[in-house]
């Protein structure tokens, strides 16, 4: 089992479901509080359209609810 502490500093994809809406973020994994809310720093949010394919919005510093997050994985790409 890989430990979320291993993923500090490191580019990750986030992907948050709220209200059955499923929403991507790419940021640095900044810090895990005990409930596993997540703070990525240099965040962007992907926005998908079936009109205008993929937009790509910067947030900057964003907190992810723990109780949200279905998915954190590795990103390879750099955040943007």
């Amino acid at each position: 089992m890989l430990k979320l502490s291993l993923l500090m500093e490191e580019s990750l994809l986030v992907f948050d479901e709220i209200s059955n809406f499923l929403e991507s973020f790419i940021g640095y994994l900044k810090g895990l509080d005990q409930a596993l809310n997540a703070f990525l720093g240099e965040c962007y949010e992907r926005i998908y359209s079936a009109d205008e394919g993929v937009m790509t919005v910067k947030i900057g510093l964003y907190m992810i609810r723990g109780e949200n997050i279905m998915l954190i994985g590795k990103q390879h790409l750099k955040c943007g």
